[in-house]
This record gives C-alpha cells, structure tokens and sequence, in this order.
C-alpha cells in the first residue's frame, strides 16, 4: 500500500506483503514513516480453513534496534483446556511471557519469569481469581 499527503510525501511504501493463493499464510512489513522509512514490524499470519484455527504473530525488525527481534505471537488452537496461547519476547529485558487461557471458561495460566521469579506456572479460575495450578 502506498500513501501519498498533497505537499508532505508522495508515494510512500507504508506497507507489503505476500500470500500463498489459498491464503492459509502469508506477511505484511510496516513501514516507520515517510520521514523514516525504515522496516518496523513484520507481521506473520496463518490459518488452518479445515480446523478454524489460527496464529498472529509481531516481530520488531527495526534494523540494529534494541528491541529487534522481540515478538508477540498469538495462537487460536481449539485446544483443551486452552485455546489461546500468547507468547512474548521483550528483547531489550530478555524476558519470556507466555499466556494460555479458555476462551469459553475464562480460565488461565501465566508464565514470566522476571515478573513471578520463578519459572512455573500461575494460573487463575474462571472468576479470574488466582489458584493453585492443576
């Protein structure tokens, strides 16, 4: 896609991408700006018609940036008990976080190790209150 303001840029890549034909996965790059028109986020997509499910995922590719290579990837599975999983990366704290939560009890669990100190699992009931992981 590209974007033009009458007196300030003209024709600036904002963002591309690519698909396969059954457009079951595929890309898209943003772009920072027309003033930096550096690559920013690469934003990965599938889908899996058959089953209903689907993945997302961010990934900052700022080129020699502090946070390149932090993620956000998310996950629609129609597993059991969770269907959502979440997993994030913040590059410049070197830190995991990685969420998986029901969709239809509301229930959850969550993993962060600079958050918790720990590395295992705290979960919380579908009145969102925290328990004891199973």
């Amino acid at each position: 896609m590209r974007i033009s303001k009458e007196g300030e840029y003209e024709d600036f890549l904002w963002y591309y991408g690519e698909n396969n034909l059954p457009a079951t996965e595929g890309f898209w790059i943003l772009k920072q700006s027309p003033a930096v028109p550096t690559d920013l986020v690469r934003i990965d997509w599938s889908r899996n018609i058959s089953t209903g499910t689907h993945a997302v995922g961010y990934t900052n590719i700022v080129p020699d940036g502090p946070e390149n290579g932090g993620y956000i990837d998310t996950q629609y599975t129609k597993g059991i008990p969770y269907d959502h999983i979440w997993d994030m990366y913040n590059k410049g704290q070197d830190n995991h976080t990685y969420i998986e939560w029901s969709s239809t009890t509301g229930e959850g669990r969550v993993k962060n190790l600079n958050y918790f100190g720990d590395d295992d699992w705290h979960c919380w009931d579908s009145d969102r209150m925290n328990v004891t992981c199973p």
